[in-house]
């Protein structure tokens, strides 16, 4: 026989299986899952309007304890979304700016997150990309806010 009673081949049993090539793909697929986790949780909130009380409870305490699971083993998932912008943030890459006449000339602020920046061990290892919006509208007196 070459499976042990659980279905595992014997020549496996105590051995460590490589599943990766590389750190850098093992890394890509945590930084895939981890950003497909922050977007299942954006449509949760986005549809917990209309779910019944106690699914939405339980659905929103399963993503919190994936989440907490995460920050156990080091991950941090950073979501901008409408935090001002400055050319200095090197953890996220721009993917459009657009304009805002309703905001003061020069006020940069991310408008949209479409990935999260992901930090492991408090380094970054992967980049967000945003769309910024610029303000458009000169301020009275020459001042901006």
């Amino acid at each position: 026989m070459f499976k042990n009673d659980k279905g595992i081949p014997k020549f496996l049993i105590g051995k460590k299986v490589i599943i990766f090539k590389s750190n850098e793909e093992e890394q890509n697929v945590i930084c895939d899952l981890i950003i497909e986790i922050w977007r299942l949780k954006n449509k949760i909130n986005r549809i917990k309007s209309k779910l019944e009380k106690d699914d939405e409870r339980l659905i929103i305490e399963q993503v919190e304890r994936i989440e907490d699971v995460l920050k156990k083993h080091g991950f941090e998932i950073i979501d901008y979304a409408g935090e001002n912008y400055n050319n200095g943030m090197a953890d996220i890459r721009v993917l459009a700016f657009e304009d805002n006449p309703n905001s003061p000339e020069g006020h940069m602020k991310i408008k949209d997150v479409i990935k999260p920046v992901i930090y492991y061990k408090n380094k970054p290892i992967s980049k967000g990309e945003v769309i910024v919006e610029k303000g458009l509208t000169k301020q009275e007196g020459g001042q901006n806010e």
